[in-house]
């Protein structure tokens, strides 16, 4: 009994020892014994985030020569896209190719996605960067007059209206009044005005005081300052960005103004110099001339 417990005893503390130089064995000699080599990680730059689109852009690895002549035999194969902890695409690594770009569409506005990127060696091994978060844009109102065009004035075109006896004509509108315009309004009272009664009625601009509109009916009324206040809406968007624009173009030719400034004063003193140089050469060659008459 007596060496049973002895061996046991002697069992348990070989196997904690042997326990605790498992445990000592630094990494890097684990990874070398076991020939493991991860790829390099690679960086991924965002280049643009829109409402619904990310665009995104990373280094592809290249082909390095082994002393040999060979080609290396540790590099990176391929790369895995993830949105959201669901993979999008795989990227093959094109070494002839500097960049890699990739542009992520049909996102939800003003919503925050996940973005891991993970490169994968010729061996298997894989090596994942920290995750990436973005938030896409949100939908502005006013994005279509952002591009600097200017629709149809329609508060000054000479449109006709209709008067309060073509109700059966206007009914169709009453259920398009958050996307029906004021042009899209008049131009169509303008098409049944001219067929119906074949003569045009006073223009939109002409209905400058109260009794300009006792001819219309209160719906009709309704209708017209649903749209103007959409038009004035549509104005009021304008000017706004037409201040941005104004604000970033005044920014820009400041800026191009410091440096036509800074470029002026180097001309300033350059012709300064070369005057001053012209000047030295002269008297140098008064001096040269003087020495040889003497």
């Amino acid at each position: 009994m007596p060496a049973s417990v002895i061996t046991t005893v002697l069992a348990c503390l070989w196997l904690s020892y042997r326990l605790y130089k498992f445990l000592t064995i630094p990494v890097s000699s684990i990874v070398s014994t076991l020939k493991i080599k991860t790829p390099p990680a690679t960086k991924v730059s965002i280049d643009k985030i829109a409402t619904d689109s990310v665009t995104i852009h990373w280094e592809n690895e290249p082909v390095k020569a082994e002393d040999n002549g060979g080609a290396d035999r540790n590099f990176i194969s391929h790369y895995l896209l993830y949105l959201n902890n669901t993979q999008l695409a795989i990227f093959p690594n094109n070494p002839n190719s500097l960049y890699t770009c990739c542009s992520i569409t049909g996102l939800e506005a003003e919503t925050q996605y996940q973005l891991d990127f993970i490169t994968i060696n010729n061996k298997g091994f894989i090596n994942k960067l920290p995750s990436i978060y973005c938030m896409t844009k949100a939908r502005e109102a006013n994005e279509a007059l952002k591009t600097r065009k200017w629709r149809r004035n329609t508060i000054t075109s000479s449109t006709a209206m209709q008067p309060s006896n073509s109700k059966s004509e206007l009914a169709p509108l009453l259920s398009h009044y958050s996307s029906v315009s004021l042009s899209t309004f008049s131009s169509n009272i303008t098409n049944s005005t001219t067929s119906n009664n074949g003569s045009n009625l006073p223009a939109y601009t002409s209905l400058t005081t109260l009794k300009d509109l006792d001819s219309f009916s209160i719906d009709d009324l309704k209708k017209i300052l649903i749209c103007a206040q959409e038009d004035l809406h549509d104005v009021l968007s304008q000017q706004t960005s037409l201040l941005q624009d104004f604000q970033e173009s005044k920014l820009e030719l400041e800026l191009e103004l410091d440096n036509l400034k800074t470029h002026w004063s180097h001309e300033v003193d350059l012709r300064k110099s070369l005057k001053s140089n012209i000047k030295s050469l002269e008297n140098s060659k008064l001096l040269t001339d003087l020495k040889i008459e003497n």
